[in-house]
C-alpha cells in the first residue's frame, strides 16, 4: 500500500515537474518572439499576395484602385494584429506559470510529508 502511494506521489510530482518546464518554456518563446504564428495569420497574407498580384494584372479604373487597395490595407492591418503577441497571451503564459508552480510546489509537499511518514527502512533499495 506505502509502495502504491509513493509512486503515486512520485509521478505527481513528475507530472508537476514537466508542466512546469513546459509552462516556463513556453514563456520564454513568447517574449523572445518564437510564437508560432496561427493558420489563419498566414491564410491572409497568402490572400493579400494573391490579391495583390491579381491586381497588377488587372486594368482597372482609380476609383475601383482605391477601393481595392483599402481593402488590401484593412487585410495587413487584421494579419499583422493577428500576428503581433497580445497582452491576454502573455497574461495566459503567465498564469499557467504560476499555476505550474503551485501544482509542484503542492507535489512536493506531498512527497515531503510522505517521506517523513516512512520508516528509513523502507527508503532502502534492494
Amino acid at each position: 500500500m506505502n509502495d502504491d502511494r509513493r509512486m503515486t506521489t512520485a509521478m505527481a510530482l513528475a507530472v508537476a515537474e514537466v508542466r512546469l518546464s513546459s509552462a516556463k518554456a513556453s514563456l520564454v518563446r513568447f517574449e523572445n518572439g518564437e510564437a508560432p504564428i496561427s493558420d489563419k495569420v498566414v491564410e491572409l497574407e497568402n490572400l493579400i499576395e494573391n490579391l495583390t498580384g491579381a491586381y497588377r494584372e488587372a486594368g482597372i479604373t482609380k476609383r475601383e484602385s482605391q477601393s481595392y487597395l483599402s481593402i488590401l490595407r484593412y487585410l495587413k492591418r487584421r494579419a499583422l494584429s493577428d500576428a503581433a503577441p497580445s497582452r491576454k497571451n502573455y497574461r495566459l503564459l503567465r498564469r499557467y506559470v504560476r499555476e505550474a508552480k503551485a501544482l509542484r510546489k503542492k507535489a512536493f509537499q506531498n512527497w515531503l510529508d510522505l517521506t517523513s511518514q516512512t520508516s528509513p527502512q523502507e527508503h532502502e533499495f534492494g
